[in-house]
């Protein structure tokens, strides 16, 4: 797996519209991995599990791998699982 910061990598897998959202984000405290902020250069590595606050939803995905370029919405499930209750 590629070293990849954690804004760029949430733009590629489509979670944010453009990197520049994805380092907002970051940078507000809406991107936590265990429980604690992280700043948007922090890198990536597989298993990880990030929350990110969107509005009212609370989304929680588990890092599968990175691509080498932003992917189509059809590729995003080979990147990362989705362990968002159903509530």
């Amino acid at each position: 797996m590629e070293k990849v910061r954690i804004d760029k990598w949430l733009w590629m897998v489509r979670l944010y519209k453009t990197r520049s959202m994805a380092n907002e984000a970051c940078l507000a405290g809406k991107v936590k991995i265990n429980g604690n902020n992280v700043k948007p250069s922090k890198e990536i590595l597989q298993g990880l599990i990030i929350t990110l606050t969107m509005g009212q939803l609370q989304k929680t995905i588990e890092v599968v791998n990175s691509p080498r370029n932003r992917v189509s919405a059809s590729l995003v499930p080979d990147y990362y699982i989705d362990r968002t209750s159903q509530e």
